[in-house]
């Protein structure tokens, strides 16, 4: 944790000094500006690790939570917008450069010399500060402009997403079996138990046959959000409601939170497989612990062998496998699971920050097959860090599962 917070908010200060540099000190704002605009730049990186602390504290410090991952949401985007401006104005630089020296090189007469040269350096000066003007309230109003988009987003209800996937010999009796998987609530310091009882009315409304909860679904202590996730009791499906870790979990303290979910009527998989039956027919739900778990004091390592211990494709069916991340696939696959499903990327919440997802992880978001095994990755149902989502909308997913 300690080398994680000198990382993290070492490089936030550092980019924020260098926005500051590039956005406020040389625009050369007349002194009311400049001085405003430093201290929102001052306060707004000092509200990060406030914020970051404070959720260990309580979740009810909602309004300073909001405003502080508000302004890394903005924050973010202007350092997306600075890119292209830079490279803009070093382009204009070095344009008027090229032509300066083609003037001077055509000018034959030294006579007026060093008046000359004042004359052209407070010109000169005068268009940098012009330019360093229009390029700055271009990055801000572009970045202000998106993150007004992304609050949009987050401010509206969850959309569905339909999907159906073909499972290599699927019993007739699971043809068309309804499974709605939510994933990535992140329920916490801003989303909190009222917004959860609408994503449990739309659940509900859908009539799932089945629920996955594939992690990520709490940011504190159970002393803390009990009484937030108190409505995922009200959650109804005919097989029940099951529970896969994810990394926050962990964070979080995942043993508490386990068994709290069991309290609330939420099968818990834990290494762990559960056999759907409708008469003669079997579909299997297995569940492994996250990835990360292994990082944690007395975390346990995901194993999928034990969660397919005594299993046999005759007699339990296809398996249907519930992964907090998607590279978990490559344990799926190898194990031959019929589907796995997944969540932990958000789909990238913020483009274009989807694209360093990539990094880390094979897949970012929607249905994918790795050999005999399909995967869906959702972008997720709640969001983590800015209240905010830009071209990758939150989801609740119902999937329906049809004959190969």
């Amino acid at each position: 944790m300690v080398g994680f917070v000198v990382v993290v908010f070492g490089t936030l200060g550092v980019l924020h000094a260098l926005l500051w540099q590039r956005l406020v000190a040389s625009p050369l704002w007349g002194r009311p500006w400049r001085l405003l605009l430093s201290a929102v730049f001052l306060g707004g990186g000092l509200s990060l690790p406030l914020a970051f602390f404070a959720r260990y504290l309580s979740p009810d410090l909602r309004i300073w939570s909001h405003a502080a991952y508000l302004w890394l949401g903005f924050f973010f985007y202007l350092l997306v917008f600075l890119v292209p401006a830079e490279f803009t104005r070093v382009a204009v630089v070095l344009g008027r450069k090229a032509r300066s020296r083609v003037r001077d090189a055509e000018h034959d007469e030294v006579t007026t010399g060093s008046a000359s040269a004042a004359e052209g350096s407070a010109t000169d000066l005068g268009r940098r500060v012009a330019m360093q003007r229009m390029l700055a309230g271009g990055v801000a109003g572009a970045a202000g402009a998106i993150t007004g988009f992304g609050i949009s987003e987050t401010a509206r209800s969850v959309d569905v997403e339909h999907v159906n996937v073909p499972l290599r010999a699927l019993p007739a009796a699971f043809v068309g079996l309804r499974i709605v998987q939510i994933t990535d609530v992140h329920i916490g310091a801003i989303l909190q138990r009222s917004w959860l009882e609408g994503v449990v009315r739309q659940v509900n409304a859908l009539q799932p046959d089945v629920i996955a909860i594939t992690g990520d679904l709490v940011d504190g202590s159970v002393p803390q959000l009990a009484k937030h996730v108190a409505p995922l009791a009200e959650l109804k499906a005919k097989h029940g409601v099951f529970f896969v870790s994810g990394n926050h979990e962990y964070y979080s303290g995942v043993d508490p939170w386990m068994a709290h979910l069991e309290t609330l009527g939420i099968r818990t998989l834990r290494n762990a497989r559960h056999t759907l039956r409708e008469g003669a027919s079997a579909l299997t739900l297995a569940g492994i612990e996250d990835l990360h778990a292994e990082r944690f004091p007395g975390g346990m390592r995901p194993d999928i062998d034990a969660a397919l211990r005594g299993y046999t494709r005759e007699k339990d069916g296809p398996v249907v496998l519930l992964a907090h991340q998607p590279k978990a696939i490559d344990i799926g696959a190898a194990a031959g699971v019929d589907l796995q499903l997944s969540g932990h990327t958000h789909g990238g919440q913020l483009v274009p920050f989807n694209w360093l997802v990539y990094l880390e992880q094979p897949y970012i978001s929607g249905l994918h097959r790795r050999g005999d095994t399909w995967i869906y990755i959702s972008r997720g149902t709640g969001f983590w860090g800015p209240p905010m989502r830009v071209g990758a909308p939150a989801e609740i997913t119902h999937i329906t599962l049809t004959v190969a």
